[in-house]
């Protein structure tokens, strides 16, 4: 459970910014900036090359801090934390990968002198718990992220558009993809 408690944060933040994993798994505190009230987005963590990289769009990006992110890289913070030192690492102090993430949030087994042992991840223990309706995969919390904050400024086309350059999107993507109304539902009326 003391990995679950670690993982808590970095959970917490993907849905708080809908960053990819990668990103998050990359960030240094020297890119949060909290005296500008932002957080600056300019690298990935690959776990195919066991690397740091530039993003996906091969640019950096800001993410401007709201109350509630504020108060969790507040909370998280080390006191004497040096610039280059990661937001979020492993209970060994290395980068979080993409097979590690998905272990303590889906689950994992294991095998020992010939049998096997399941150690469910945090989603899977919910889903379990009753406490969500289904499994839902990592990257879920982008899309939550993005869907949220797109329907509670629908009406604010400014909003959508830095909502998009925060999330290195488009907001035709996200009209598209995360506001797409089914045409065919038939409303009933009585």
């Amino acid at each position: 459970k003391d990995s679950e408690r670690q993982i808590a944060p970095l959970i917490e933040f993907l849905f708080l910014t809908g960053c990819r994993p990668g990103e998050a798994f990359a960030l240094v505190w020297d890119n949060v900036k909290l005296d500008n009230n932002c957080v600056v987005f300019n690298k990935s963590y690959s776990s195919t090359i066991k690397d740091v990289k530039v993003t996906k769009n091969n640019g950096a990006r800001l993410f401007y801090l709201y109350p509630r992110l504020t108060a969790l890289l507040e909370r998280i913070k080390p006191e004497n934390v040096k610039g280059n030192e990661l937001v979020f690492k492993q209970e060994n102090g290395q980068t979080y990968s993409t097979g590690c993430h998905g272990h303590l949030w889906l689950g994992a087994s294991k095998t020992r002198k010939g049998k096997t042992y399941h150690y469910p991840g945090v989603v899977t223990r919910l889903v379990e718990e009753g406490k969500l309706t289904q499994y839902l995969a990592p990257y879920h919390a982008r899309h939550t992220f993005i869907t949220l904050t797109a329907w509670l400024n629908k009406e604010n086309p400014n909003a959508l558009v830095l909502l998009a350059a925060c999330c290195e999107n488009s907001v035709e993507v996200i009209l598209k993809h995360y506001m797409d109304v089914d045409h065919s539902t038939q409303l009933v009326t009585g």
